[in-house]
């Protein structure tokens, strides 16, 4: 689709979901369900997790599909676990990346959702990034890119980070 053009990353995605410097344990912690006909226009998603000082428990981080904006009935079709440790899954970055022709044929789960849960009760705090990448008809305008509505402005560390991303793919009002 873009062939011969030099565009940069700002023009192949948009922020569509987020949650920021949240605290995680095994009640998950996720973003709202993102509507179908938002994401139908994507070829791609990718979902960030920025991990933080997290417990020695095992970590689940999903794509899911839900059934509605608050991301109810969640269904994971992609998810990684990291195994159980104290230090080895502290300020680690976990993406999951699917294709959106996974999600063509689904008609009860129409909207998209990315959250993570431990395996017990102390967890840690995280922070995630839900993307949608190459727009089927061409570069993404910025003036067009969603900004979720619980996305806050915290200042701990996940939240800042994440904020330096936007900045540089989103306009901030």
């Amino acid at each position: 689709m873009f062939e011969g053009k030099m565009i940069n990353c700002v023009d192949r995605s948009a922020i569509i979901g987020a949650k920021l410097g949240a605290a995680t344990s095994v009640a998950p912690l996720q973003t709202a369900g993102v509507d179908m006909v938002t994401a139908n226009k994507f070829q791609k998603f990718m979902a960030t997790f920025l991990l933080l000082d997290m417990a020695a428990e095992t970590i689940n981080c999903q794509i899911c599909l839900a059934s509605d904006a608050a991301a109810t009935g969640l269904k994971a079709i992609s998810s990684v676990t990291l195994a159980a440790s104290a230090s080895a899954n502290d300020n680690k970055q976990v993406r999951i990346e699917i294709d959106a022709a996974l999600l063509k044929d689904e008609t009860t789960l129409c909207f998209l959702s990315a959250r993570v849960i431990t395996g017990s009760t102390v967890g840690g705090t995280v922070a995630i990034i839900l993307e949608g990448f190459d727009e089927r008809n061409g570069p993404i305008k910025t003036a067009n890119a969603l900004i979720p509505a619980e996305m806050d402005r915290g200042d701990d560390v996940a939240s800042v980070i994440l904020l330096k991303r936007i900045q540089s793919n989103v306009i901030l009002t």
